[in-house]
C-alpha cells in the first residue's frame, strides 16, 4: 500500500467526521475503564439512538486518554462553533443527561421507530427511553460534572508529540490517517537519507513531532539549537 492511498483514506475520514454537527468523544483508556467508562460510552451511544435526530446531528467516539485520569470516566462534547466542553466522574445517569443536554430530538414519540438503527445500540422501549432523557435534562445537579479546562492542570500543558491525544479512536486506523498518522514514516523514507536519520540529531525530534505539526516539508523550521544550551528546542505555535 502506498502513502498516497493512506492519505487518500485520512482525507475520505476527515471528510466523513466534518460532516458531524457534534462529537462526543468518551475517553476508554485504562484508567477511566477501571471506572466504569465501558458502560458510560454504551449508555452514549443508547441515548443519542433514542434521540433519532438527523444522521450528522451527533457522534459517539471512543478515545485514547483525555487527561485527567483521577477524574474519570471523562467524555468531552465537541460541538462546531462552540467551546468544547469536558465532563469528569460520568456514571452512565451522567451520561444521559449529557446527550439530553446536547443532542436535539427531531421527531416527537409518535415518529420514533423502535426498529430504526443499530439493533446492537436502539434501547428497548424508545418512548420511555426519550421520556427518561427529558426529565432527567431538567436537572441542573449534573453540571458539576463539567471540569474547566482553564484549570492548571491543562492551562499549563504545551502537548507536542501527545498533542493528538483523546482525539482519536485507537480501534481505527482511518482515525488515526486523518489526524497524520504515517507522515512521519513517509517524511523518513521519502525525504531522508538512512546517514541523516543517523547523524542528524534534530531529526528524531522532526520524526517524533512531524504528523501532526504539519506540513511536513516546514518541518525543519519548527525546531532551533540553543547556541547557550546546545539543546533542541521545539518552536511553539
Amino acid at each position: 500500500m502506498k502513502f498516497d492511498h493512506l492519505k487518500e483514506l485520512g482525507e475520505k475520514e476527515r471528510t466523513r467526521q466534518e460532516q458531524y454537527e457534534r462529537r462526543i468523544f468518551c475517553c476508554t483508556s485504562t484508567a477511566c475503564l477501571s471506572a466504569g467508562a465501558g458502560q458510560v460510552h454504551s449508555t452514549l451511544e443508547q441515548a443519542v439512538a433514542a434521540c433519532q435526530c438527523d444522521e450528522h446531528e451527533a457522534e459517539v467516539v471512543k478515545t485514547g486518554c483525555l487527561g485527567l485520569c483521577s477524574a474519570g470516566p471523562l467524555v468531552r462534547v465537541e460541538q462546531k462553533e462552540q467551546d468544547s466542553v469536558l465532563y469528569g466522574d460520568v456514571s452512565p445517569e451522567a451520561a444521559q443527561y449529557i446527550v439530553s443536554k446536547h443532542v436535539p430530538m427531531t421527531k416527537d414519540d409518535s415518529q420514533v421507530d423502535d426498529e430504526d438503527g443499530d439493533e446492537s445500540i436502539v434501547p428497548h422501549d424508545i418512548p420511555h427511553y426519550r421520556a427518561s432523557l427529558r426529565k432527567i435534562r431538567t436537572k441542573t445537579d449534573f453540571d458539576k460534572h463539567i471540569i474547566s479546562m482553564d484549570i492548571p492542570f491543562f492551562a499549563k500543558q504545551q502537548k507536542v508529540v501527545l498533542n493528538e491525544t483523546g482525539k482519536i479512536d485507537p480501534d481505527k486506523i482511518e482515525d488515526y490517517l486523518a489526524h497524520g498518522g504515517y507522515q512521519a514514516l513517509a517524511y523518513v523514507l521519502e525525504k531522508m537519507t538512512p546517514e541523516e536519520v543517523n547523524d542528524n540529531p534534530i531529526s528524531h525530534q522532526i520524526i517524533n513531532n512531524i504528523w501532526h505539526n504539519g506540513p511536513i516539508e516546514n518541518a525543519e523550521q519548527r525546531f532551533y539549537r540553543n547556541s547557550k544550551t546546545n539543546k533542541i528546542k521545539f518552536k511553539r505555535k
